[in-house]
């Protein structure tokens, strides 16, 4: 996990108040590096990813670059903001959905994949989000083999 350089500095602090460190910044990451960023819910953390030009720049290089971006909960929020990805298929936590319906086609689905994009509504869905991810960058097996091991249910139908 990566600080936004211009809004934290060692510690990020979650939607419920519980701090992750975090050992570098945004900006000291080489994005050509990695295949996926993901963007993690929470209204407070939303607020300081849209204040991040650093973020920004980073996003935009993934979208351009043709990478993987993935949010989950209130995150497709900042998507918007910077105005990307419009015109997709996305989801979120349900308080955002109206925000999201004019620049995009809202999906209430627990997991939405629309080309480099994943989106998923919040906390209740982050394991199959969490597969998804595994899943776009592993392959459907190794997605498969985690959830084994993990006794999770996520590819079990019901």
């Amino acid at each position: 996990m990566a600080g936004l350089p211009d809004i934290s500095e060692n510690l990020v602090l979650g939607a419920h108040g519980i701090g992750v460190g975090v050992q570098t910044t945004l900006e000291s990451l080489d994005p050509n590096y990695f295949d996926m960023i993901v963007l993690p819910g929470g209204s407070e953390g939303v607020k300081s990813m849209k204040k991040s030009k650093q973020l920004e720049v980073f996003l935009r290089h993934f979208v351009d670059n043709k990478k993987y971006v993935a949010a989950i909960c209130l995150a497709p929020l900042v998507l918007e903001h910077f105005k990307l990805f419009h015109g997709a298929r996305l989801t979120s936590y349900p308080s955002a959905a109206n925000s999201l319906r004019t620049n995009y086609r809202y999906s209430e689905d627990r997991v939405v994949t629309d080309g480099m994009l994943i989106t998923s509504r919040g906390p209740g869905t982050a394991m199959e989000f969490a597969f998804k991810l595994v899943e776009l960058i592993l392959g459907d097996s190794n997605a498969r083999n985690v959830a084994i091991k993990m006794l999770s249910n996520v590819y079990t139908k019901t």
